[in-house]
C-alpha cells in the first residue's frame, strides 16, 4: 500500500459538493509522456524486448503506451502468448488493457507473483484466473 509516485499540487480540484474531483487529477502517465525512460529491472527488460519485437519500434520506455505504440486486441493477444511462453508470466489479455505500460505492467506481474509464492512457494510461474 506504498503509493509509487507522488505528485505534488498546489491543492486538490474538487466538485461542485467539495468532494475530490477524481476526474480532475493528473494522470501519472502524462508526467513522462515523450520521454524515454529506460527499463529499471529485468523484468522491464523482458517486457520491452517483447513489445518491440511484436511492435517493430526500436525502443520502448517503461512509459510508453502499447496503444499509442500501435499496439491492437490481435498485438495484446501475442504479448500475452509471449508472455508465457518466454517468461511463464500467465495474463489474461484484459490485464494488458489495464496496465498499458511497462511499468504498470511489470508491478503488476511482481504483484501477482507474490500473491502466488505466497500461495504456493514459487514465484516463478505466475497465474491469472
Amino acid at each position: 500500500m506504498v503509493p509509487a509516485l507522488l505528485i505534488p499540487m498546489e491543492q486538490l480540484p474538487v466538485t461542485a459538493s467539495g468532494k475530490i474531483d477524481r476526474r480532475a487529477l493528473p494522470d501519472p502517465d502524462d508526467l513522462h509522456k515523450g520521454t524515454f525512460v529506460a527499463p529499471r529491472d529485468t523484468m522491464e527488460a523482458d517486457l520491452a524486448a517483447i513489445w518491440q519485437e511484436l511492435l517493430e519500434v526500436p525502443q520502448v520506455g517503461i512509459y510508453d503506451d502499447f496503444f499509442e505504440l500501435g499496439g491492437d486486441s490481435l498485438l495484446a493477444v501475442r504479448v500475452v502468448a509471449h508472455l508465457k511462453r518466454k517468461l511463464a508470466v500467465h495474463l489474461s489479455v484484459s490485464k494488458l488493457f489495464e496496465c498499458k505500460n511497462i511499468a504498470r505492467l511489470a508491478a503488476c506481474i511482481h504483484a501477482l507473483s507474490a500473491t502466488t509464492a505466497a500461495e504456493s512457494d514459487t514465484a516463478y510461474d505466475v497465474h491469472e484466473l
